[in-house]
């Protein structure tokens, strides 16, 4: 064999051999996840499971879990629709668990009435106890960091400022100044009985106090302008139910009801909106989130005990953060924002 002959060959292997190694196919894995069920106590004594994905970085153990809770007429996949939410933790070297809520997805479904705010919030304080008592995927959590998005966020703070059970609080997609005229517009304009809906109406278990979003319209709801046509197209195909009892204690929740949620609060608070957020950033009761300044002159003042109080708006990017382009931008502000609280 001549001896250019033997080197085209050894160029060859060696490019293959970088070819295999680099390729996506052959890479390792950044996490590991699992579908888990915690059983939780719902109003009455009710006996329910909460479904969930449980994921971890491989090849570490992380002190700290962000307990993912998704918003209204969403499920647990909010958080991986069109953004990996918790493949980019896993990343950051952080486990998740994202939940169904009672009601939602592979959870227990329960009659509309008994899905509340607050049976909400105390089903994620049950979960919240699992964590750190190792019943989730046998290790226990030194830290929880409790990671809410619009309803979820509401309940998230509830959840907080009652039971006083984890380290840090994330609030996406939320204010205190959900204004009337948008909420009426929401109700009236945007969502109609579950059971009359062809996607979600078939479910067991849905009776006519559970809502879902009319088709078509969970662009100009959630999405905003700058998200991508297959990402709205996404998050029709996956969009979830509401109970009515829960969104009207959760309103309650942020006009009534301060001093019981987020006056109450004692950890380190990150609220983080897109700057063209229409639901709860718009209307005529509502603030401006187009800069931190803005969200952090209106919401400092809710969290009074909170140790540290920061506020971000994330460009280009509507309601439904994961779904915005922004996405991984604001996915990696919460994982910065809470290496730091904890170093």
């Amino acid at each position: 064999m001549n001896s250019v002959r033997r080197v085209g060959i050894v160029v060859a292997a060696a490019l293959a051999a970088v070819a295999v190694v680099g390729s996506p196919a052959s890479a390792a894995p950044a996490e590991s996840c699992a579908e888990v069920e915690i059983p939780v106590t719902a109003d009455l004594a009710v006996a329910a499971q909460v479904h969930g994905t449980y994921c971890t970085p491989v090849g570490r153990q992380p002190r700290t879990v962000q307990l993912l809770v998704h918003g209204a007429t969403y499920d647990r996949r909010y958080w991986n629709e069109a953004f990996d939410v918790p493949a980019a933790a896993a990343a950051d070297g952080y486990a998740t668990l994202a939940i169904d809520k009672l009601g939602y997805g592979e959870s227990t479904h329960l009659p509309s009435v008994l899905i509340t705010a607050e049976t909400e919030s105390a089903a994620v304080h049950q979960v919240i106890t699992a964590l750190r008592g190792g019943a989730v995927g046998g290790h226990a959590y030194d830290r929880v960091a409790l990671v809410g998005h619009s309803l979820g966020s509401i309940e998230a703070m509830a959840e907080a400022g009652t039971y006083h059970d984890v380290d840090y609080l994330v609030l996406t997609g939320m204010t205190h100044y959900l204004s009337l005229d948008i909420l009426a517009r929401t109700f009236t304009q945007h969502l109609y009985p579950a059971v009359l809906d062809a996607q979600v109406g078939p479910v067991a278990g849905l009776d006519a106090g559970m809502l879902t979003s009319i088709p078509g319209h969970r662009g100009a709801l959630f999405d905003g302008d700058t998200a991508s046509a297959a990402a709205v197209a996404r998050d029709e195909a996956t969009k979830d139910v509401l109970s009515a009892t829960e969104a009207d204690g959760a309103v309650q929740a942020l006009s009534v009801l301060p001093l019981t949620n987020s006056f109450s609060i004692t950890v380190p608070v990150l609220i983080e909106n897109g700057a063209a957020d229409v639901l709860f950033c718009g209307g005529v009761l509502g603030i401006s989130c187009a800069t931190a300044d803005s969200i952090d002159h209106a919401e400092r003042g809710f969290f009074p005990r909170a140790p540290r109080f920061t506020a971000i708006a994330v460009p280009g990017a509507a309601h439904s953060l994961t779904l915005s382009p922004s996405a991984a931008e604001a996915t990696s502000d919460i994982d910065g924002w809470l290496t730091r609280q904890s170093a």
